[in-house]
């Protein structure tokens, strides 16, 4: 009974630490993007055995932004897309990432509006993407001193126009 589970009062905030990380095979041979503790579902799915080698379900996971906001930002995220464009209510209460990601992705019209951001807006989700893989593989590279230094923060086109930074602007800037 939903009276059992613990509901959390906000939306869950934590990045999908399996999206592309973590796939699993169903047992039918279809491939998923994440572990699928929140069920192999349409959204999620990436290809098959039978159907690719699995170096082509990895690209189809790389060059799609709806994993790469699961990987780096949480399907929170995407809550707040689907919620800005009218299909969601976030004032629902989830017990984690899995549960609030399989509401999401388990609604048609939320897939649908989702979808729909992500082409209207694809440079904005693929830039993110590709600063995301730069700033890890230099933290790779050269661990803590990395860290110490402080990587300088891109400006990303926003989705709603003008510029945006990913961390705060450079003292006396704008931002757009």
């Amino acid at each position: 009974p939903a009276q059992r589970l613990l509901l959390r009062d906000e939306l869950p905030s934590g990045v999908c630490v399996d999206a592309i990380r973590r796939p699993a095979v169903s047992p039918r041979g279809e491939i998923y993007a994440c572990c699928a503790v929140a069920g192999f579902m349409p959204p999620l799915r990436i290809g098959a055995v039978s159907e690719d080698p699995l170096a082509r379900a990895f690209e189809r996971i790389h060059d799609d932004p709806l994993f790469t906001i699961l990987s780096l930002d949480g399907p929170h995220r995407l809550a707040e897309i689907a919620a800005q464009r009218g299909v969601f209510d976030p004032r629902q209460r989830f017990v984690d990432e899995c549960h609030l990601c399989r509401t999401l992705l388990g609604d048609e019209n939320v897939v649908r509006e989702l979808r729909d951001e992500f082409a209207r807006n694809q440079i904005c989700y693929l830039l993110r993407r590709d600063y995301a893989e730069s700033f890890l593989s230099t933290l790779a590279a050269n661990g803590q001193r990395a860290m110490e230094s402080g990587l300088p923060e891109p400006y990303i086109p926003s989705p709603a126009g003008g510029t945006r930074s990913l961390e705060a602007p450079p003292a006396g800037s704008t931002g757009g």
